[in-house]
């Protein structure tokens, strides 16, 4: 079986400046890791630079075995979805809007979605229990919900790989327990890995 991502003595950093080095790792099918370290060591830098939104400093990356540079970001899109704290603000938009986002990858230069990414929205809203916020303006929520209709739109991305960085962060007890139910299931139901 090949490892959904591997990296190989991988130098991670911005510009010059180096965060961490020899990082060597891989995620197969199905797998969830967790990285775990004190604030500034370079988690976050990692899972950008593995996800391709910043370029490494050294060292090798690969998604299924063939080299991350090698994908164009439409490509890369299809297999890995990147869950970020954060988000800034782009004018009004829907919850349901959001989670559709999830679906670019799949629709083409203009954006259109088709019945079938229209029916992968609605079950990923209704996997993360966000369905009732559909027309609700997603900057009008809370932090908490805002975060439950990402992961809503990561899952719609129907990603091979999920890379989530401080996916619990804005969740209260319930849901972080919820959060974490939810990524073991879709984990073992769509041989994803997170």
């Amino acid at each position: 079986m090949e490892a959904v991502f591997r990296c190989e003595e991988l130098c991670i950093g911005y510009g010059t400046k180096k965060v961490a080095a020899q990082i060597s790792a891989s995620v197969m099918p199905g797998e969830i890791l967790a990285i775990l370290g004190a604030n500034g060591c370079g988690k976050s830098t990692f899972l950008k630079t593995a996800a391709g939104l910043l370029p490494a400093l050294s060292g090798r990356l690969y998604l299924k075995e063939k080299e991350l540079s090698a994908y164009s970001d439409n490509e890369r899109a299809r297999i890995v979805s990147v869950l970020l704290p954060g988000s800034g603000h782009m004018g009004h938009m829907t919850c349901r809007e959001m989670v559709e986002m999830g679906r670019f990858p799949y629709t083409g230069r203009l954006g259109l979605l088709g019945k079938e990414d229209a029916a992968i929205v609605d079950m990923a809203m209704e996997e993360v229990h966000v369905t009732e916020l559909g027309e609700a303006d997603y900057f009008g929520i809370s932090d908490g919900q805002r975060q439950r209709v990402r992961l809503a739109a990561a899952f719609a991305q129907e990603p091979e790989l999920l890379m989530l960085d401080e996916p619990t962060v804005f969740l209260d007890i319930r849901y972080q327990a919820e959060f974490m139910r939810l990524l073991k299931d879709q984990c073992k139901k769509k041989r994803c890995s997170a």
